[in-house]
């Protein structure tokens, strides 16, 4: 009898081990972003900052369908937030969604993101829904799978919470939803927000229209930071840092370049420059369009007599091709003939119409 208890006993004490745990969610915000505060960590008012979601499905099996919603808020003087524009999901393009939450992830029948008052005017609300016939898979570890792209330019507390969505249809559809065992968020979590930067500064030429460019023209723009209050006793000088889109930025002089591919011509690109000078921190947004060099035959940027000599050079003379075969079918006829040269000469010469080259999509 004894031994037959001890069994038992020893049976139970390994089903009550193997029981499935709660899955960890907790909200993450990187070090970096945080100022030490007297041994407290505090945001970095007017710096951007990603507001991670971490979470380790560990309880044992796949989950195949998910509802979160979060809902963030502000007191003591924190009213609003700057979602930042980072090409990602959801209306203002600053919600990450990684490691199986993106589209063609975990949730292959349906996942989205619900708004509810997204707009920076706290409090903004947000959901992730998530379906799958596969699911999310348990014992991946801990890792970030949303993330939330801002800027907090005023000093007080921000907090970040789980919540219900009113007034739904059918009711309770935007629910916190899992599977049981059913994962606490915990909060709310907050953190302090606090200026403690060395001056003011800003963008003093952040462009007020779109930039152009083109595959044989690249872009360019001479980004410049001026700072206006400085506290500190030292000179120091500007860093400019690309926080999103494509090209390169010399550190220290803000001179910015890129050159797009065809496969861009047409496109309407996004860029934001983050510029810190005696740690005080300004962001510059930029919109990108991508032109044609349609008729730039001789790739240099401009469109004259060279690209007609150019092009009756290489069809009559044995000369070299042109590098974008496409730039050189003005007629858009799908051939590089003595047809081209007569419209280039008629665009350039005689009043005629545009090129118009074959799309490069």
């Amino acid at each position: 009898m004894k031994h037959s208890i001890i069994v038992q006993l020893a049976v139970l004490s390994v089903v009550i081990f193997i029981q499935p745990q709660a899955m960890t969610v907790k909200p993450y915000i990187d070090p970096k972003y945080l100022w030490d505060y007297l041994g407290e960590p505090v945001i970095k008012a007017k710096h951007a900052i990603t507001l991670e979601i971490r979470m380790d499905n560990n309880d044992g099996f796949s989950r195949v369908a998910v509802s979160m919603p979060l809902v963030f808020y502000g007191t003591d003087g924190v009213t609003e937030v700057t979602h930042m524009y980072i090409g990602a999901y959801g209306s203002t393009h600053s919600i990450i969604l990684q490691n199986g939450f993106e589209k063609g992830g975990f949730f292959d029948i349906f996942d989205s993101t619900f708004e509810f008052s997204w707009d920076g005017n706290l409090p903004d609300t947000v959901n992730f829904t998530g379906s799958g016939t596969v699911g999310w898979p348990s014992g991946l570890g801990l890792q970030t799978y949303i993330g939330f792209r801002m800027i907090i330019e005023q000093e007080g507390t921000f907090c970040i919470d789980s919540g219900s969505i009113p007034n739904q249809e059918p009711a309770g559809r935007c629910d916190w939803l899992f599977d049981n065992p059913v994962p606490a968020f915990g909060g709310p979590y907050c953190w302090g927000v606090m200026d403690l930067s060395c001056g003011v500064s800003e963008f003093s030429n952040c462009p007020s229209g779109p930039l152009t460019g083109t595959p044989t023209a690249p872009f360019s723009y001479d980004f410049n930071m001026t700072n206006i209050i400085t506290y500190c006793s030292f000179d120091t000088f500007p860093h400019y840092n690309i926080e999103y889109g494509p090209g390169t930025i010399e550190d220290t002089t803000g001179y910015w370049t890129y050159l797009p591919n065809i496969a861009e011509v047409g496109d309407t690109l996004g860029l934001w420059i983050d510029g810190n000078y005696l740690s005080g921190r300004d962001y510059c947004f930029v919109s990108l369009i991508v032109k044609s060099s349609c008729g730039d035959i001789n790739n240099d940027a401009n469109i004259n007599i060279l690209d007609i000599s150019y092009l009756i050079s290489y069809l009559y003379r044995g000369g070299q091709a042109p590098q974008y075969p496409q730039y050189a079918d003005v007629d858009n006829t799908g051939n590089m003939n003595i047809l081209d040269v007569s419209y280039l000469v008629g665009y350039l010469y005689k009043g005629g119409p545009l090129p118009n080259c074959p799309s490069a999509k």
